[in-house]
């Protein structure tokens, strides 16, 4: 990547995470102990998005925890939790923070039929970073 161009994703990094409600707080997460492995597509819809946090040095398969934020259905975005990501990674959880589609785009129980879809591949796919599939809470 040039350096421009990573300046320019640092820089809408930066600028998103500042106009979030969480932005002030995320900005002073700290950036080690954990990976983040962002986007990962659980669906066929452009928000069908995870982002997977896991602790550095996990040693064997690890709880799982699952996350949704807030919104009414209506918005969001799981960038927002970063805090929370690194939060819960910090103290030995494997977290996925998930996006799912939103209203007038999609009503009841397309929100559930998404919240099932990501359980199912985080179930298909937690071992992959160190997650035990059979402990994965929400």
């Amino acid at each position: 990547m040039s350096k421009i161009k990573a300046l320019m994703t640092a820089g809408g990094a930066a600028l998103r995470s500042a106009c979030s409600p969480f932005g002030p707080i995320n900005l002073l997460v700290p950036r080690s102990g954990f990976t983040v492995h962002r986007g990962l597509c659980y669906g066929s819809d452009p928000r069908h998005k995870l982002d997977i946090y896991v602790p550095a040095g996990i040693k064997g398969p690890v709880p799982v925890l699952l996350f949704f934020y807030g919104g009414g259905w209506q918005g969001g975005n799981r960038g927002d939790y970063f805090a929370f990501g690194q939060a819960f990674a910090s103290a030995g959880m494997v977290v996925a923070v998930g996006d799912y589609r939103l209203y007038p785009q999609v009503k009841y129980p397309g929100f559930v039929e998404d919240a099932a879809g990501a359980l199912a591949f985080l179930h298909d796919h937690a071992a992959q970073y160190g997650g035990d599939p059979e402990r994965i809470s929400g």
